[in-house]
């Protein structure tokens, strides 16, 4: 039987990023191909559920410094040889798949198996572009090859964006598989916006590239004309605005599944300002999980959602906002019939693609 072991040193809780939700995902695909899983994860995680989980990593280090990029991933060297020298030296039994790692990890899972001598099949999920990173991609390249010349452990690269694929492929001269984003559960429900009111939400964390600066800038203008339009955003948020908070709601920093998805449900607009050099080619979940809701979500040029939307030929929701009317702009967009009858076609496409059931296919098609 197939075991299939995932590896998630960035899991911090069940409510930071889509870690979580993704990693159940991957749970529930292995059990719909009737395969056995085991979950390693950080020590400090405090999960308590029905799913396998071994604690026995050490933490992914979100400080960016020489340290935390290639010395600080070796603390996992000995967690890494354990698990893989458990294994029998059968190549078609198990399957490790890393999700979301940093090049120093990826090095010390090198030497692990270099020092475990175990076989086994290497799947690996990559959500950057290698070219943007440090030494433009020249080290994942030499890893990927070592794994194969030197090891003989066949490496399976995934990625959830054509842009991306079509990078991995050129750089590293390796076939790279795209996987559908399926953490989409909990949002089709017969929830109904307001009636009296716009309502927004701009999700997630106040970040580099989210494009905090257009959200203040819209939040000004939505005063400015006294729309009628509500904006639901995180508390971080909230010294950032040096003027009147009328037209806010400030969200929980953290916040579960369920409370997330409610304001997805309840939102007419999703507003995703991205930044084109951040999001030029690698994903959005909150954009899947919108589309998947059917919801109006709105972006920036030269991003990887723009180029989603493109496919279905909703060139109006890349939206322009610099714009002296966008606020007016915005409303327009709400009442376009023909674009609703637009995004109705791209969510049942995405409904379909972005499941479970299509998720577990693919990953099928690979053993």
């Amino acid at each position: 039987m197939i075991k299939l072991h995932t590896i998630n040193v960035f899991l911090e809780n069940k409510t930071l990023g889509h870690y979580y939700e993704y990693l159940c995902c991957i749970i529930d695909s292995a059990k719909r191909n009737n395969w056995k899983i085991v979950n390693y994860i950080p020590t400090h995680v405090n999960i308590n559920d029905d799913y396998i989980w071994i604690k026995n990593l050490y933490k992914h280090s979100y400080i960016n410094n020489f340290y935390n990029k290639f010395l600080y991933p070796i603390k996992n060297f000995i967690p890494f040889y354990k698990i893989f020298k458990s294994f029998k030296n059968n190549l078609h039994e198990n399957i490790v798949l890393v999700d979301n790692f940093s090049i120093g990890q990826l090095i010390t899972i090198f030497f692990a198996t270099f020092t475990s001598n175990s076989k086994f099949k290497l799947w690996l999920i990559l959500r950057y572009d290698p070219l943007k990173r440090l030494f433009k991609g020249n080290l994942h390249r030499i890893i990927f090859y070592l794994f194969y010349k030197m090891l003989k452990i066949p490496v399976t690269p995934f990625v959830d964006s054509e842009l991306l694929q079509e990078n991995y492929s050129q750089f590293s001269k390796i076939n790279t598989y795209i996987l559908p984003i399926p953490h989409t559960r909990g949002l089709i429900h017969p929830t109904e916006p307001p009636k009296n009111y716009i309502n927004c939400f701009w999700p997630g964390i106040m970040r580099q590239g989210k494009g905090l600066e257009k959200i203040i800038l819209l939040h000004k203008k939505i005063l400015e004309k006294k729309a009628n339009i509500k904006i639901n955003l995180c508390e971080t948020t909230k010294n950032q605005f040096n003027y009147k908070n009328e037209q806010l709601n400030f969200t929980c920093f953290h916040m579960d599944r369920k409370t997330y998805c409610k304001l997805i449900r309840e939102a007419n607009v999703v507003l995703l300002p991205y930044s084109s050099q951040e999001y030029f080619s690698r994903s959005s979940g909150i954009f899947v999980e919108a589309i998947y809701a059917g919801k109006i979500v709105l972006t920036t040029t030269n991003t990887w959602m723009a180029f989603e939307l493109k496919k279905y030929n909703l060139f109006e929701l890349i939206f322009n906002w610099e714009s002296e009317a966008v606020v007016e702009n915005m409303l327009e967009i709400i009442n376009d019939k023909k674009m609703k009858k637009k995004l109705s076609i791209m969510m049942y496409n995405y409904r379909k693609y972005h499941s479970i059931k299509n998720y577990a296919s693919i990953l099928k098609t690979h053993i």
